[in-house]
């Protein structure tokens, strides 16, 4: 089982492009490994899933790709986030047994899909971490902002 990481970009706009997710998922799968993109009133959600965390740059390219695209159709960005999938301590814990029992031999990979399977039950949901907030071109780093902070002794 590979190591992938989830981001889910909510991104509101007007017009909100209804009927042209699919041209959108492929116009950014181009440039980054976006899964799908759907529309619920007021909000364009993108999913995206990667083998790696992205880094600041790729995520702030990835920014200004959704209001490239989103501009070429007509649609004005008011603001976006992109949040990060971060899984719990067991779950994260479970995770290389499960590798490890998939790897062995023929029998055990249905004894890690039980355990991958069971594994985030008992360590319940996973929870969205929000990376970047982007609003008309301003881009604002959270994680930049707290280490920003830690150096000059803000709490």
């Amino acid at each position: 089982m590979a190591e992938q990481t989830k981001y889910l970009i909510h991104v509101q706009c007007q017009p909100v492009p209804s009927g042209q997710e699919s041209q959108l998922t492929a116009e950014l799968a181009q440039s980054f490994p976006v899964e799908r993109c759907w529309t619920e009133r007021d909000w364009l959600t993108i999913e995206l899933v990667s083998g790696h965390r992205l880094a600041y740059g790729a995520l702030k390219d990835l920014a200004d790709t959704i209001q490239l695209c989103l501009s070429g159709r007509g649609s004005q960005l008011n603001g976006g986030v992109i949040n990060r999938m971060v899984m719990g301590p067991v779950a994260a814990a479970i995770r290389p047994a499960v590798t490890a029992l998939e790897r062995r031999s023929v029998a055990r990979p249905l004894l890690a899909g039980l355990v991958g399977r069971l594994g985030p039950r008992i360590a319940g949901p996973a929870r969205w971490v929000p990376e970047m907030y982007f609003h008309w071109g301003i881009t604002l780093d959270l994680a930049l902002t707290g280490r920003l902070n830690q150096t000059s002794g803000v709490r």
